[in-house]
Formats: structure tokens, C-alpha cells, sequence
């Protein structure tokens, strides 16, 4: 029976070395992968590649900077060629070009995207490379705030210009007030005005709740509110309209107004008839990468794994 025994025992562990040796077990991918078991995944598997190809094709590209949110490194390896030079816009004050993240603001189709500046004489300035805008009208809108205590007048110039050097005035407004037109939600909302100053006082009143007025306060001219003493402000809607008899590279309205104090800009729109056109670049793809400065910039691919070219 002993003997027994120890045979039944020899012959089951031959088995399982048997076993150990003919096949190897379904180890886990490994802590975090998703399906665990190897033969439930069917993810894509590099394999080595012999043939003669573009290594950089569809990998990762990094840079140092971009022009605009278009004109990225990812372009270099999309396997796309360019055949001209990519579509750019340029947005200008007094103070120098917008922002990367700023320059679409005036563009995008939203009122809550503004752009403010201050000052009683500024420009806003529009410069469009390697694209070019179908449109025989511009609608410029906004605001401005006056300072109802300084002197009264306006001026806004639209000019057109191709080279950016030599300008053509494609309209000019003037006027002895204030530009644009009352805002009649301001007044409603910011009517803090002082009564004049040869108004009545009111009657006293036995209640202590209520009392009587015997005048109206003075409308003013347009809304206006107090920051405190005796200035006060005025605040005007501006919704400027040019017509244009042909299309430009650049663009730049000019403001002067003695009493302004800020002006904002929310839409600055482009009609072909009565069709909104686009100024943005995005609507001009051009598969290329393009610095946001001329300075030392750099963009690289990441292969991978190594590879060898000999030609880029």
C-alpha cells in the first residue's frame, strides 16, 4: 500500500512538470490596465517597421510657441503639405498688439467677450495677412464712458489701407455731443444723479415711513452715475456702420472725445448683403506651424523609439 502511495505521487508531479513545460501561464497586464486578462485585450501592438517611410508621421510635436491657437507643432507631422502661407490676423491699440488669447475676442461671435480701453484718443486696428474678407459693410459695436464735466465733441475716422503705410478715410463722423446713442437700460439701472441744486426740499411728514416729494428730478441728457463728489459719468452705446466699396488688407478706427474716459468693443462684424463673414483665421486652414515670435524658437518630434532618416 506504501508502495502505492509514493507512485501516485511520482506520477502526479511528473504531470505537472509536464505541464509547467508545455505551456507558459496568462500573467496580468499589469496593475491599472484595463482588461487585466492579455487575451481579452485587442489594443494595437507596435511592431517593428523595415519599410522606407516618414518616420515623424502622426507622432508628437512640442514647441516653443505658436503664433495663435491654429498654427501648432501638431501640424508639422499630419502628413499634410501646405501650399501657401497660413492665414493670420493682427489686433492693435495704442498700447501694441492683443494677446494670443485675446486677439479673436472682437471675432467670435460672443457679446461677453470684450475688449476694453482707455483713454479720450485711441485707435483700433486690424491687420489681415494672407486672407482677405469679402464685405461691402463693417458694424463696429460697443460702448463708451464720458465724463459728462469735461468738454463735449467727437470724432471717429474708419480707414482702409493695402500696405499698411498709405491709409484711405472710408468715413468720418463728427459731432458737438457725445458719440453713440443713450443707453436706456443705463438709465434705469445707473440714475444716480444728485436732484439739481434749486430743487425744493421735501415736506416733512407725520409718518415716519412715508414721504412726499414736490419735484421730479431733472431727465438728464443720458444716463449717469456717481463714483463719489461731484463727478459723474455718462454711458453711450456705440454701433457704428461703414459701408465699403471694396475690401482692404487693414483696417483702423481712430476715436477721439475729450469727456471719454473707456471704451469697450464686444463685435466687430464683417456683411457680405446681409451674410455675417468670418475673420477668423481658423476658416483659412493651412497645415503649418508658425512662431509667435521671429526670435530663437524651436519645435521637435518624438519618434518614439529610435529611428534613423536621411532627409527632412
Amino acid at each position: 500500500m506504501k508502495n502505492k502511495i509514493k507512485l501516485f505521487i511520482a506520477l502526479t508531479a511528473a504531470g505537472w512538470l509536464w505541464a509547467s513545460c508545455g505551456s507558459s501561464p496568462d500573467y496580468s497586464r499589469g496593475i491599472g490596465l484595463y482588461p487585466g486578462n492579455p487575451a481579452e485585450s485587442f489594443a494595437p501592438e507596435l511592431v517593428k517597421d523595415d519599410a522606407y517611410r516618414n518616420v515623424a508621421a502622426l507622432r508628437s510635436a512640442y514647441h516653443s510657441s505658436a503664433y495663435d491657437y491654429n498654427l501648432t507643432a501638431q501640424l508639422l507631422t499630419d502628413g499634410i503639405i501646405a501650399t501657401g502661407a497660413p492665414a493670420t490676423i493682427r489686433v492693435a491699440t495704442a498700447g501694441g498688439d492683443l494677446q494670443k488669447n485675446e486677439r479673436e475676442w472682437l471675432f467670435d461671435g460672443k457679446s461677453d467677450s470684450k475688449y476694453i480701453i482707455a483713454g479720450n484718443d485711441i485707435f483700433l486696428q486690424l491687420d489681415l495677412d494672407n486672407m482677405t474678407i469679402p464685405a461691402d459693410k463693417i458694424v463696429l459695436r460697443g460702448s463708451v464712458i464720458a465724463d459728462n464735466k469735461k468738454p463735449k465733441g467727437y470724432e471717429i475716422v474708419l480707414y482702409g489701407s493695402n500696405d499698411g503705410a498709405n491709409w484711405e478715410v472710408l468715413k468720418q463722423d463728427k459731432g458737438s455731443g457725445y458719440a453713440g446713442a443713450e443707453n436706456p437700460f443705463m438709465r434705469g439701472f445707473f440714475n444716480f444723479a444728485p436732484p439739481p441744486a434749486n430743487a425744493p426740499k421735501p415736506k416733512p411728514n407725520p409718518s415716519p415711513v412715508i414721504f412726499n416729494y414736490d419735484y421730479q428730478p431733472a431727465e438728464a441728457e443720458t444716463p449717469a452715475f456717481s463714483f463719489g463728489g461731484d463727478r459723474f459719468m455718462t454711458a453711450r452705446t456705440l454701433n457704428l456702420e461703414v459701408a465699403l466699396n471694396e475690401t482692404y488688407q487693414h483696417y483702423k478706427f481712430t476715436f477721439r472725445m475729450p469727456a471719454a474716459t473707456e471704451w469697450t468693443f464686444t463685435e466687430w462684424e464683417f456683411y457680405k448683403g446681409n451674410e455675417l463673414q468670418s475673420a477668423l483665421p481658423s476658416y483659412h486652414f493651412a497645415s503649418a506651424w508658425q512662431s509667435a515670435t521671429a526670435g530663437e524658437e524651436w519645435a521637435y518630434i518624438d519618434f518614439g523609439a529610435p529611428a534613423s532618416y536621411d532627409k527632412i
